[in-house]
């Protein structure tokens, strides 16, 4: 008689007497495997709705060609968002929902960042050039937006 590889069952060989122990034994491994099998998968689970999605909202907006503090580019949004993504022909930026805090892409200014008191809008700026504050007269920028579902 053998065992099988991966859990220990009992396999017969033609000559091997077969008793009614061994398949009870067999039966238990793999009762005892289905459910620890039914367990990790009812924890992923139960881990995965825990992960928690998110909506995803596109978007976009049209420059004016003003910048600087007095003309700060302003998006709001239905309801706090976590992330904010925003793609020009020149230019992106990126800002943490709630955290009063970007970075931009394509150029060594900073942006001054702001969020209003209920976390619906984001305003940014610099001084330096239009095109840095995301805000290039007629230029089309992408809004990409993600939500707490």
């Amino acid at each position: 008689m053998e065992n099988t590889s991966n859990y220990g069952l009992k396999r017969w060989d033609p000559e091997d007497r077969i008793l009614h122990t061994e398949f009870n034994d067999n039966w238990d491994k793999i009762d005892t495997a289905l459910k620890a099998s039914a367990d990790g998968v009812a924890a992923l689970q139960t881990a995965l709705e825990k992960c928690g999605n998110c909506r995803i909202t596109l978007s976009s907006y049209t420059g004016t060609g003003t910048l600087g503090e007095a003309h700060p580019t302003s998006l709001t949004f239905a309801e706090p968002p976590l992330l904010v993504f925003i793609l020009g022909p020149e230019s992106g930026f990126m800002a943490r929902g709630r955290a009063m805090n970007a970075f931009q892409v394509s150029s060594n200014s900073a942006l001054a960042t702001t969020w209003s008191a209920d976390q619906k809008t984001v305003s940014w700026y610099t001084p330096y050039d239009a095109k840095y504050q995301l805000n290039t007269k007629d230029a089309v920028y992408q809004v990409l937006c993600f939500y707490q579902a």
